[in-house]
């Protein structure tokens, strides 16, 4: 028996909390099914706090970090874990270790370096807007993602970006789509809700979440529904927080939409709400590999979502199971949602699609990219 733990290897996942997040999410759907298959799992957390650490699986060990005041934003906080990090590494020696989110992943990087750990390094990058970020941010990328042993794109649009934005050679670099898990979700469905919306006999309900940023670009989402309310009843609900909230009320006001857009905030368990839609809007200026637009499918939800670079046009097989709209367009995105209010397509072809990416076969491609196939189990 020792013998056999002696060699059960260790993995260690770098984030800089638990706040709200699709990456935060599937990196806690790949734990628990790493664990299944006789992997040690540390999740190191720059700062054990956020809204889903009720949500880590139990046999995971959490680390935190940090202590004490820590420096202002994600990557600020992944910077002061740096040398919780390195005595991490020097202390744990794992087998490997993963990071995700841009800011996570460089700190990881020097991480590995001055702890000079031979752990095998694969960042995960879920971002295509790598050109829309800082010059120095860029330029810390294209320098040090080279040096991780592993990349792991979350989309051919992501991938395609790393290797013509970043510089990264295609061998170093693996596509491995994300996971939705629609036994836990649809378990967490079962919670009850009381909002008057989902009565009987009410109008449909057209539903959206996500951070409220520049990226999302719900302003055009209620631009379109201004023009959709002329022609027929309907709601918006938008589950999300972020600093373009004031913005997106003035927008609600604007067009006397008060009773019929609401923001109710970012919620731990969204998916009573996405079940008891009517239909799902995905309105993003760019993404990577939108996970929400995966649990849609998943509850057999209609689906209308921009034609963004990237990842909708790759779930939906373009268009094939759910309708993509240019970028910024208020208009196309309003009569999109309008047809497939009036003809959704059969919920069944929907959930059968999210099954393509089921929790084991996507960990599997992950265990794959670090190395770690091979375990007996």
């Amino acid at each position: 028996m020792s013998a056999h733990k002696s060699i059960k290897p260790k993995l260690a996942i770098f984030l800089p909390d638990l706040n709200g997040g699709g990456a935060e999410r599937v990196m806690l759907t790949l734990a628990k099914v790493f664990m299944e298959k006789n992997i040690q799992v540390d999740l190191l957390l720059a700062r054990a706090q956020g809204s889903l650490l009720n949500l880590v699986p139990q046999g995971i060990h959490l680390h935190s970090l940090t202590t004490g005041l820590s420096r202002s934003g994600r990557t600020g906080l992944a910077l002061s874990a740096l040398w919780g990090l390195i005595r991490y590494l020097r202390r744990e020696q794992p087998t490997t270790l993963m990071s995700t989110l841009t800011g996570a992943n460089l700190i990881a990087i020097f991480a590995k370096i001055f702890a000079r750990s031979p752990a095998r390094l694969v960042l995960r990058e879920a971002n295509t807007a790598l050109n829309h970020r800082s010059f120095l941010t860029q330029l810390a990328v294209q320098v040090l993602y080279p040096l991780a042993d592993a990349v792991i794109a979350v989309s051919q649009g992501v991938e395609k970006d790393l290797i013509n934005i970043i510089g990264l050679t295609p061998d170093k670099i693996t596509f491995v789509p994300n996971p939705v898990d629609m036994a836990t979700l649809t378990r967490l469905a079962e919670e009850k809700i009381n909002h008057p919306w989902f009565d009987k006999d009410q109008p449909p309900v057209i539903i959206s979440l996500g951070r409220l940023t520049e990226q999302k670009d719900f302003a055009t989402l209620i631009c379109a529904f201004a023009c959709l309310r002329r022609n027929r009843p309907a709601r918006l609900m938008i589950l999300g927080e972020g600093k373009g909230r004031s913005n997106l009320e003035a927008l609600v006001h604007r067009f006397d939409l008060v009773d019929d857009v609401a923001l109710p905030g970012f919620k731990v368990n969204p998916y009573p709400y996405l079940k008891k839609a009517s239909l799902f809007v995905l309105s993003s200026r760019w993404e990577g590999m939108p996970s929400v637009i995966l649990e849609a499918l998943g509850f057999g939800l209609p689906i209308v979502a921009t034609d963004c670079h990237s990842g909708p046009r790759e779930i939906l097989e373009e268009g094939r199971f759910g309708c993509l709209v240019p970028v910024g367009d208020i208009q196309a995105l309003s009569t999109a949602i309008l047809q497939t209010l009036d003809h959704p397509p059969e919920a069944s072809t929907l959930q059968a699609q999210a099954k393509v990416f089921s929790p084991d076969s996507i960990a599997l491609r992950y265990l794959t990219a670090m190395r770690l196939s091979k375990i007996e189990q």
